[in-house]
């Protein structure tokens, strides 16, 4: 959803409290959009041809929205410069995906807190 991403993005803010603010809003949408949230899961796990292109779209928005985020940091100085904008973005990508796995399997708030909050603290800042 366009929604979940577009909101977030805050020029004036660092890149690690744009992102962690993202995944935090991936995790809640978990329970106020449930339905998409757990399609948006199955299709960006499975290996199925015709899903696979359906999730593709959905994917591409979002890696596009992480790299613009990641390479305004690095214009202004809240990201390094060494930092692949590309590579970055697929873990971020990546790890929405195992929060929403986490919520789904009932982890607590805390745990996928403190996933967040690791991947910041040692990936992005």
């Amino acid at each position: 959803r366009e929604d979940l991403l577009a909101w977030h993005f805050d020029p004036e803010e660092s890149v690690a409290k744009v992102v962690e603010r993202t995944l935090f809003a991936f995790v809640q949408a978990a329970s106020t959009h449930e339905n998409y949230m757990r399609i948006w899961f199955e299709w960006g796990s499975t290996i199925r041809d015709d899903l696979r292109t359906s999730y593709g779209v959905l994917y591409n928005r979002e890696f596009v929205h992480f790299c613009t985020v990641l390479e305004h940091g690095k214009k202004h100085g809240s990201l390094h410069l060494c930092v692949s904008s590309e590579h970055t973005a697929q873990i971020i990508v990546g790890l929405a995906h195992m929060l929403i796995r986490m919520k789904f399997a009932g982890n607590s708030e805390a745990a996928i807190a403190h996933a967040v909050n690791t991947l910041v603290r040692i990936y992005l800042s």
